[in-house]
């Protein structure tokens, strides 16, 4: 027999126990939760071979710029194309030629130190749209 203390008034007490009754009936399932945000890969790319305007049909791509000419890469405002806030842009320098960014009208771009150029050849950049009228880049910039 076992013996258990009464925090209460400090007494012995004797432990019974018995047999573990049967196990009851499994409950229902609980609610199925909101399903996750869907994802895809980048599957495409899109080849630019001088100055342009990015656009909605570009979202989801990677943009290969392969030239040796300096160019520019316009960031629209919402008046001239209609991108979501959270459209992000991934821009890949393949060639010798500077790629610089710009934003049209009152947009304004944020990046570190006010960089505005992808750094040098084989390198990268990306561009998110960050909200209404602000376009941020980042990655490899100068």
């Amino acid at each position: 027999m076992s013996y258990t203390v009464n925090p209460l008034t400090g007494q012995l007490m004797p432990t019974a126990t018995g047999p573990q009754g049967p196990q009851g009936p499994q409950g229902p399932a609980g609610a199925t939760g909101a399903a996750g945000a869907s994802w895809s890969a980048i599957a495409d790319s899109v080849t630019i071979t001088g100055n342009a305007t990015l656009t909605a049909t570009n979202l989801n791509k990677i943009h290969d710029i392969n030239s040796s000419s300096a160019m520019t890469l316009t960031l629209p405002q919402a008046s001239t194309e209609d991108i979501a806030i959270g459209a992000v842009f991934a821009i890949y320098r393949r060639g010798s030629g500077s790629i610089t960014f710009a934003v049209q009208g009152s947009d304004t771009l944020e990046s570190a130190s006010g960089a505005t150029t992808i750094a040098s050849q084989y390198q990268m950049a990306t561009v998110w749209k960050r909200a209404q009228g602000v376009w941020v880049l980042m990655g490899a910039i100068q």
